[in-house]
This record gives structure tokens, C-alpha cells and sequence, in this order.
């Protein structure tokens, strides 16, 4: 993980000040919703395709191997 990486608090602190809902932010960025949220309650785990390209959109990973 990146060094300033994000939790899931955080990027949910961040949108709240950003005045961004979850679907908002995820309409913006090209993914769905529903795994947007699932990131970020934890059910998915974000190791590789999709998911982990919305965790690093997000801030929570680090792009690359």
C-alpha cells in the first residue's frame, strides 16, 4: 500500500467535503456504483482488475505490480 494511502473513512471524509455522493463520484469516474461501495465497506477486496483500478482511483492502493 501507498505510504498516504486512504481508508475507507477517509475517502468517505473527503467526498463529504468535496459535497460528492459515492454515486456521484463513481457516475464521474466510469464505474458502478455498487462496487464502489463495496470497496469501500470491505467486501471486496481490490488485488486486481476493476476493483483494484477504482482503490487506486479512490487513493486506497497503489497503481502498478
Amino acid at each position: 500500500m501507498i505510504q498516504n494511502a486512504k481508508s475507507a473513512a477517509e475517502v468517505r471524509q473527503t467526498l463529504r467535503q468535496q459535497g460528492l455522493t459515492i454515486r456521484h463520484w463513481a457516475d464521474n469516474h466510469g464505474f458502478k456504483v455498487r462496487t464502489v461501495e463495496a470497496i469501500l465497506r470491505g467486501e471486496r477486496k481490490a488485488h486486481f482488475g476493476i476493483v483494484k483500478s477504482i482503490a487506486v482511483a479512490l487513493g486506497m492502493k497503489q497503481a502498478g505490480g
